[in-house]
């Protein structure tokens, strides 16, 4: 399976949802699933570590949303580990519109 974690971390990795969302995508990444991480937080993670790919908001550049379309059309399934964030709401919109849960 094919997922996409959307999450709003930035930064070092300490705790909360920036310790453990990164976590579980790796522990999928593990078990044949091939996952991506795509923060939204204000600034990039450190190195990617981990055993799955991992995205930036603003490495998808200022056209972000046709970016993000193919982005998200490459996944079988979108999780997103927040509520109330306006970018957030235009990933569920485009994930929808694919028929992507």
């Amino acid at each position: 399976m094919r997922i996409l974690h959307v999450a709003p971390i930035a930064g070092e990795l300490g705790q909360g949802l920036s310790y453990s969302i990164p976590v579980l995508a790796h522990a999928q990444s593990l078990t044949a699933h091939e996952v991506t991480l795509l923060t939204t937080g204000s600034s990039a993670l450190p190195s990617n570590k981990w055993a799955f790919t991992l995205f930036w908001k603003g490495d998808l550049g200022k056209r972000s949303v046709p970016e993000l379309k193919e982005l998200i059309s490459q996944h079988d399934i979108v999780v997103i580990h927040s509520t109330y964030i306006p970018y957030h709401a235009v990933i569920a919109a485009s994930a929808n519109r694919l028929s992507i849960p």
